[in-house]
């Protein structure tokens, strides 16, 4: 696939989360990048805010910036936000929303975060289970 077609491809995936997602705004990607969000895409509806995270397709899951689901929290405990949710998609299809707080408790449970580019995350599967980096290594066939 070029790239010219995998941008093709994530406008549509975009638009069809944006239509689920009717009237909600995102934020912009040098915004994400400054709040160390990046690479998940965040959207927000009044007091309810959505944490977008695409799966890749090596890897079976998808990279959910640790900052990014402390930063949330942190908003719902403040009551500055009433839900903030984690939808998962696979680029056409959404195949997992959990809260937040959900998500959370389950990294806490024994997990500790993968240290990527864009600081540390955790590789959150379809099935609402945690890969640690001993499994991710062994799926993507590094190190």
């Amino acid at each position: 696939m070029t790239n010219v077609e995998i941008g093709q491809m994530n406008r549509l995936v975009m638009k069809s989360l944006e239509l689920r997602l009717r009237g909600w705004h995102d934020m912009d990607s040098r915004r994400l990048k400054e709040r160390g969000f990046f690479p998940n895409q965040v959207y927000g509806n009044g007091r309810r805010a959505a944490i977008v995270v695409k799966i890749n397709e090596t890897g079976g899951g998808g990279a959910v910036n640790a900052r990014c689901l402390d930063d949330a929290m942190a908003a719902i405990e403040s009551g500055r936000l009433d839900a903030v949710n984690v939808i998962l998609h696979d680029g056409v299809h959404v195949v997992g929303e959990w809260p937040v707080g959900d998500v959370i408790e389950l990294v806490a449970e024994r997990h500790d975060p993968i240290i990527g580019k864009w600081g540390p995350y955790y590789w959150l599967m379809p099935d609402f289970s945690i890969s640690t980096i001993e499994d991710f290594k062994e799926r993507m066939d590094i190190f």
